[in-house]
């Protein structure tokens, strides 16, 4: 069965910081092995694409907090990179696709996709939402290396 599609909004106070902006080189050469891993067919939603160049890399990251010497450090680490078809990755990111005007065709891929209803789309958008303003009120640290960037691009091809 395909995997959900789950809106993730990145806090303001990550912005710009991902694998793709700090190593941009490794970056494209770890998205297209996702995309090529990937054999055509988006991670999510299964849907088939033409070529793999149609596919986009999206990041999956975790956000931590914990107490270090009295202080709290936050962090954000690279969990996964999935191979996903451009309707899940904009309803991923359905924050941005609201700015592009992709919000309506993003929602509507994230109900067919999760068979779901408009008001579980705006259920699941308030609580990425709070997330986010609760996060972004943050600064976050990306403790993501080069090396762990690619150890999970490999381990992912791998599974």
């Amino acid at each position: 069965m395909a995997k959900k599609i789950k809106i993730q909004l990145i806090p303001k106070t990550c912005s710009g910081q991902n694998v793709r902006n700090k190593y941009p080189k490794a970056w494209k050469h770890m998205s297209r092995m996702i995309r090529i891993n990937a054999g055509e067919k988006c991670e999510i939603c299964g849907s088939s694409v033409p070529r793999y160049t149609d596919l986009e890399a999206h990041e999956v990251w975790a956000f931590k907090k914990e107490e270090k010497d009295g202080k709290i450090i936050r962090t954000q680490e690279l969990k996964d990179v999935i191979a996903v078809c451009s309707k899940c990755h904009a309803a991923i990111h359905l924050g941005h696709s609201l700015h592009n005007d992709l919000y309506d065709e993003a929602v509507t891929h994230y109900m067919a996709v999760n068979d779901c209803k408009f008001s579980d789309v705006r259920q699941a958008e308030k609580k990425a939402y709070l997330k986010w303003k609760k996060r972004s009120k943050h600064d976050w640290k990306m403790t993501t290396t080069k090396k762990q960037a690619w150890k999970i691009v490999k381990k992912h091809c791998n599974a």
